[in-house]
């Protein structure tokens, strides 16, 4: 996959997440992070109702009130667009890729969450990650038997000896 990372605004709820439709969103199986706010082990459909320690949390609506650090996967995504409408600077981001390589849609949520160095308690970001993976869990759990894999989404990309494989993905910006 690639990892391309985007700034979030300051004020909570400043920006809109248009996301691909996809088989379902998913959390971690285990808590990932301290602060994580969508629990664990979650299998989901809709993005604004994402099942959290405080109820309910709407993925499309970020930053969020609270500090948090969560990752979170639209699996078997229908198509290989998702927006980034950042209100509070006025400009949309609009990240596009190769969904036939990148099956998935892994969002990393990082809202002053994370202590330790680099982040240090100051990163207020939104990685758009398109994957065919175990989430960050690395090539080894993504080839093995993981829950993901369980509900039928590819978690890794079959390569033969030789073979070149090319996944094509786009970053632009415009104004809103």
């Amino acid at each position: 996959g690639v990892h391309p990372t985007f700034r979030l605004p300051d004020r909570p709820y400043g920006a809109t997440l248009r996301l691909p439709a996809g088989a379902f969103l998913a959390s971690p199986p285990v808590q990932s992070e301290p602060l994580a706010r969508v629990l664990p082990g979650s299998v989901f459909d809709d993005p604004a109702a994402a099942p959290a320690i405080d109820g309910a949390a709407d993925v499309t609506e970020l930053p969020w009130a609270n500090a948090n650090e969560d990752l979170l996967l639209v699996a078997d995504v229908e198509d290989g667009r998702v927006e980034l409408l950042n209100h509070d600077e006025g400009y949309r981001v609009t990240l596009t890729w190769d969904h036939r390589v990148a099956r998935h849609l892994m969002l990393w949520i990082s809202n002053y969450g994370r202590d330790a160095a680099p982040w240090s308690g100051r990163n207020r970001a939104l990685g758009l990650e398109p994957i065919t993976g175990a989430f960050d869990y690395g090539a080894t759990v993504s080839a093995a038997p993981n829950p993901l894999a369980a509900r039928g989404a590819a978690t890794t990309v079959h390569i033969e000896p030789g073979q070149e494989v090319v996944m094509r993905h786009r970053v632009t910006v415009g104004r809103l």
